[in-house]
């Protein structure tokens, strides 16, 4: 299993991966939707995404 580490700031998303116990600095996506669907083609049916978002913008 991998977890998949989505911080949510206003612009951007940064993203960490967790796998066999060990944590790896993953990438930034923009969160236009077409850069959204880029990185969710790259996830895994097993995958488990958290989210983080911060409140108000």
């Amino acid at each position: 299993m991998r977890v998949v580490a989505f911080d949510v700031s206003r612009f951007v998303a940064e993203i960490a991966y967790l796998e066999n116990s060990l944590l790896h600095a993953g990438d930034r996506t923009g969160l236009r939707r077409d850069e959204l669907e880029r990185f969710a083609e790259k996830l895994r049916a097993t995958d488990h995404v958290v989210l983080e978002a911060h409140w108000p913008y």
